[in-house]
Protein backbone atom coordinates (compact mmCIF):
# COMPACT_ATOMS: atom_id res chain seq x y z
CA UNK A 1 0.00 0.00 0.00
CA UNK A 2 2.70 2.46 0.75
CA UNK A 3 4.03 2.61 -2.50
CA UNK A 4 0.73 3.15 -3.84
CA UNK A 5 -0.03 6.12 -1.69
CA UNK A 6 1.27 9.02 -3.74
CA UNK A 7 -0.50 7.64 -7.17
CA UNK A 8 -3.09 7.80 -4.78
CA UNK A 9 -3.25 10.93 -3.66
CA UNK A 10 -2.70 11.64 -7.12
CA UNK A 11 -5.65 10.67 -8.36
CA UNK A 12 -7.56 11.95 -5.81
CA UNK A 13 -6.37 15.27 -6.46
CA UNK A 14 -6.65 15.38 -10.21
CA UNK A 15 -10.59 13.64 -9.86
CA UNK A 16 -11.44 15.55 -6.58
CA UNK A 17 -14.22 12.68 -6.28
CA UNK A 18 -17.49 13.28 -4.08
CA UNK A 19 -17.48 9.48 -3.33
CA UNK A 20 -14.52 7.68 -1.81
CA UNK A 21 -15.07 3.96 -2.10
CA UNK A 22 -12.33 1.92 0.08
CA UNK A 23 -11.17 -1.53 -0.22
CA UNK A 24 -10.19 -3.45 2.49
CA UNK A 25 -8.70 -1.91 6.45
CA UNK A 26 -5.82 -0.66 4.85
CA UNK A 27 -7.45 1.50 2.38
CA UNK A 28 -9.77 2.37 4.96
CA UNK A 29 -6.97 3.42 7.49
CA UNK A 30 -5.58 5.77 5.16
CA UNK A 31 -8.30 7.70 3.51
CA UNK A 32 -9.86 7.98 7.51
CA UNK A 33 -6.16 9.76 8.07
CA UNK A 34 -5.75 11.83 5.12
CA UNK A 35 -9.30 13.20 5.63
CA UNK A 36 -8.86 13.65 9.66
CA UNK A 37 -11.80 10.59 10.35
CA UNK A 38 -11.57 9.78 14.08
CA UNK A 39 -13.73 6.32 15.11
CA UNK A 40 -13.10 4.50 18.10
CA UNK A 41 -15.07 1.64 16.43
CA UNK A 42 -13.03 -1.63 14.79
CA UNK A 43 -13.10 -1.89 10.94
CA UNK A 44 -16.10 -3.98 11.14
CA UNK A 45 -18.21 -1.68 12.66
CA UNK A 46 -17.46 1.22 10.18
CA UNK A 47 -17.99 -1.01 6.76
CA UNK A 48 -20.97 0.50 4.98
CA UNK A 49 -21.08 3.34 7.08
CA UNK A 50 -20.86 6.84 5.21
CA UNK A 51 -18.91 9.25 6.79
CA UNK A 52 -18.99 13.13 5.06
CA UNK A 53 -15.92 15.27 5.05
CA UNK A 54 -16.07 18.63 3.37
CA UNK A 55 -17.54 17.94 -0.05
CA UNK A 56 -16.79 14.14 0.22
CA UNK A 57 -18.35 11.22 1.27
CA UNK A 58 -16.12 8.15 2.56
CA UNK A 59 -17.70 4.56 2.21
CA UNK A 60 -15.71 2.11 3.53
CA UNK A 61 -16.10 -1.61 2.48
CA UNK A 62 -14.86 -4.79 2.80
CA UNK A 63 -12.63 -5.84 0.60
CA UNK A 64 -14.25 -8.48 -2.20
CA UNK A 65 -11.67 -10.90 -1.41
CA UNK A 66 -12.78 -11.12 2.03
CA UNK A 67 -15.85 -13.34 0.33
CA UNK A 68 -12.80 -15.86 -0.17
CA UNK A 69 -12.05 -16.61 3.42
CA UNK A 70 -15.73 -16.10 4.90
CA UNK A 71 -18.42 -16.48 3.04
CA UNK A 72 -20.86 -15.85 5.45
CA UNK A 73 -19.81 -11.83 5.00
CA UNK A 74 -21.94 -11.83 1.56
CA UNK A 75 -25.47 -10.46 2.65
CA UNK A 76 -23.52 -8.14 4.38
CA UNK A 77 -21.39 -6.98 1.46
CA UNK A 78 -24.14 -7.45 -0.65
CA UNK A 79 -26.28 -4.58 1.59
CA UNK A 80 -23.08 -2.50 1.52
CA UNK A 81 -22.21 -2.43 -1.79
CA UNK A 82 -25.55 -1.05 -2.49
CA UNK A 83 -25.29 1.95 -0.22
CA UNK A 84 -22.21 2.72 -2.51
CA UNK A 85 -24.30 1.78 -5.56
CA UNK A 86 -27.13 3.95 -4.40
CA UNK A 87 -24.65 6.79 -3.52
CA UNK A 88 -23.41 6.87 -7.04
CA UNK A 89 -26.79 6.97 -8.36
CA UNK A 90 -27.56 10.41 -6.34
CA UNK A 91 -24.68 11.76 -7.86
CA UNK A 92 -25.04 10.82 -11.34
CA UNK A 93 -28.54 12.52 -11.27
Amino acid sequence: MNACIPYLDKEIELINPKIIGTLGFVSARYVFKKYGIESELKFPHVCGKIFTVKDKKIIPLRHPAALLYNDSLQKEMIKNYGKLRKLLDSVLV
